[in-house]
């Protein structure tokens, strides 16, 4: 039984009022009695009395304790099988997956005994196969035409692209255009028929 216990508190209420009263009584007055103490007996029953409700309680208690270390243990026994079973059952699935492919190989390994004992093939022939001569692939003339056309429209876009990337100054005309400066000098180009002609 804890302190906390509400007829252990009751209890010691009572014996502390019944010491605030003889506490309160004149020491020069004297009574004395012969024979038993109405109140002493009354105490000591009570006290007899909250004792064995605390050795109940007590044994109640360890019975409680008793109960909840044997359910722990239940417990965890219960969540170790509940791996286990987990397990067990992973296995089970994997086991029946394998069973399954085996039966399926046992099947059509005797379905294959029986047709070759029996010279029975699963072999039809749709059609008789033909000798062609002439080549399906590469056509010839329908490659040459399309390299041929492959050839001109990339010439043409190699030609425009480097028409539109070449930032180079051609004229005289385009060089007062695009620096702003007067041309001095200009000095023409000549090819080598000119310069034998000259000499």
């Amino acid at each position: 039984m804890t302190d906390e216990h509400v007829e252990l508190k009751f209890v010691r209420e009572q014996i502390e009022s019944s010491k605030k009263v003889l506490d309160s009584l004149e020491p020069s007055k004297t009574h004395t009695t012969v024979g038993p103490n109405r109140n002493y007996q009354d105490l000591r029953l009570t006290q007899i009395r909250q004792e064995a409700v605390l050795a109940s309680l007590r044994a109640k208690s360890a019975t409680l304790q008793t109960q909840l270390a044997a359910a722990q243990k239940e417990m965890r026994i219960l969540n170790g099988n509940e791996m286990r079973i987990a397990q067990i059952q992973r296995d089970i699935q994997i086991l029946e997956g394998s069973y399954r492919k085996y039966a399926d190989s046992l099947e059509q390994a005797r379905i294959d005994e029986s047709l070759e004992r029996e010279r029975i093939s699963n072999i039809n022939i749709a059609e008789a196969p033909t000798l062609n001569h002439e080549p399906v692939r590469p056509k010839a003339l329908l490659t040459m035409f399309l390299g041929l056309a492959a050839g001109l429209f990339g010439g043409l876009c190699l030609a425009l692209a480097v028409e539109y990337f070449d930032h180079s100054l051609k004229t005289s005309e385009e060089i007062e255009r695009r620096l702003s400066l007067p041309v001095l000098v200009s000095i023409p180009q000549a090819n080598g028929r000119h310069l034998v002609a000259r000499m």
